[in-house]
């Protein structure tokens, strides 16, 4: 029985490879993982649909230090114009390029807000303490160390009312 869902899914992946060229996403009608990705048996053991894919494309197996890049940015997304091989710094240009991250406040893990970033970053600009600022905000110290040497919040501007 899984051999035959196998066998359909191989040929749909070929005739997706093979068959007419479109610009659409085409997303992974089978079995997934818990992240979204289509999952397919290839030569003996579970792969990502994608790179099945791009095997079948004739862009060959993955290479070392790379993963499967998205375009379209649908992990279910098989269609070959939409995926290529590239490295992980790729992936996060183009997430970034592409306006995909989250940043700031808009993230579930935030503590802060963007204001709570401008206070933080005038305290530090007025000379208060990375422990003072830090308990102030009840955060940690690291968190507010980050913020003073532009790790994190980058996209809040800088405070330029520092009083001598």
């Amino acid at each position: 029985m899984y051999y035959g869902k196998t066998r359909i899914a191989h040929a749909w992946l070929h005739e997706l490879v093979t068959g007419p060229k479109t610009d659409e996403c085409l997303p992974w009608p089978f079995l997934r993982y818990s992240d979204g990705y289509g999952r397919v048996r290839w030569e003996g053991a579970s792969r990502r649909a994608t790179h099945v894919a791009l095997i079948m494309s004739g862009r060959g197996d993955r290479p070392q230090d790379q993963e499967c890049l998205h375009s379209c940015n649908r992990p279910s997304c098989v269609n070959p114009r939409h995926i290529r091989w590239g490295t992980s710094q790729e992936n996060s240009r183009d997430a970034i390029k592409s306006n995909r991250v989250i940043y700031g406040e808009a993230s579930t893990a935030a503590k802060l807000s963007s204001a709570d970033v401008e206070h933080i970053k005038s305290f530090l600009a007025n000379g208060n303490s990375v422990a003072s600022i830090a308990r102030r905000f009840q955060v940690g110290w690291a968190t507010v160390a980050d913020i003073q040497k532009g790790r994190t919040w980058v996209r809040v501007p800088d405070f330029q009312g520092a009083t001598q």
